[in-house]
């Protein structure tokens, strides 16, 4: 029976205590090129001009209209994203490729050259 208990008590973590291994320090930040984060402005007021187009037509007001945006433009859209953007938006570029969606489509896949998917804010 002690047996069974010396085996268990083992088997849980008993005996020696764990050695912790070092943690990393933490990250530090990446540097951001002037290319990243010209191209990240530029996306993000596109951006925000063609969405709060959209958002202030179903009827969201001034303060919920900045809240989403907040939020949408503060990590780069994802490449398949943007591909299923473009094809909701694929009239529009085609007969009116100077509107507010293809731009901000546009400026969007050139932050993403320069900063990555998804990129944080710089």
């Amino acid at each position: 029976m002690r047996y069974l208990a010396l085996v268990f008590a083992l088997a849980c973590g008993g005996g020696k205590p764990a050695v912790e291994s070092p943690r990393p320090p933490p990250a530090t930040p990446v540097a951001v090129s002037s290319q990243c984060a010209s191209a990240y402005a530029d996306y993000e007021q596109r951006w925000r001009t063609a969405r709060s187009a959209d958002l202030v037509e179903v009827g969201f007001d001034a303060a919920s209209v900045d809240e989403v945006l907040e939020i949408e433009v503060a990590l780069l859209p994802n490449k398949s994203d943007l591909a299923k953007l473009r094809g909701q938006y694929t009239a529009i570029a085609v007969f009116l490729p100077d509107s507010p969606w293809p731009l901000a489509l546009d400026a969007a896949d050139a932050a993403i050259e320069q900063c990555g998917e998804e990129a944080p804010h710089p």
